[in-house]
């Protein structure tokens, strides 16, 4: 028998797996996109709402990994380039206003270099647990499906 990774746990795991700082951001607009939620105050409370959401059973729970794939599909396609855009334009900014603050311009090889990892684990999970026909076996089963506890 075939080894069928869940594609709920994938992306709960994946979305943890992601530097706090950048997990934020990646929360929000999922939170944004989908969920019922109003955006809380406190970011802490960010990824257990996503957790939840895609911790439904049955079709609900293979419905949220199906929208926030495509959300996360579009997002990793261009979050590098749209960082180096983002680098240019404070740089220019730090030119004409040498007061303006330089924490985002000095954290962005950071940012970057976090980025791309995400993206190369995003791009291998894409190939495997949250591939096509992953997907395709888990919509056969879905009226089957339990919640994902932890």
């Amino acid at each position: 028998m075939e080894n069928h990774p869940d594609p709920r746990v994938a992306l709960i795991d994946f979305i943890h797996s992601i530097p706090k700082s950048l997990r934020i951001d990646e929360c929000l607009f999922i939170i944004l996109y989908f969920t019922r939620h109003e955006v809380p105050e406190e970011i802490e409370e960010f990824e257990p709402i996503v957790q939840e959401y895609l911790s439904a059973p049955h079709y609900n729970g293979l419905g949220a990994v199906i929208g926030i794939k495509a959300l996360l599909d579009r997002r990793m396609k261009s979050v590098l380039s749209k960082l180096d855009i983002a680098e240019q334009n404070l740089k220019g900014i730090m030119e004409e206003n040498p007061n303006f603050n330089q924490y985002p311009l000095l954290s962005m090889p950071l940012r970057k270099k976090q980025y791309a990892q995400v993206v190369d684990r995003w791009n291998a999970l894409s190939k495997d647990a949250l591939s096509d026909d992953n997907i395709a076996y888990f919509e056969h089963i879905a009226h089957s499906l339990q919640p994902v506890t932890r």
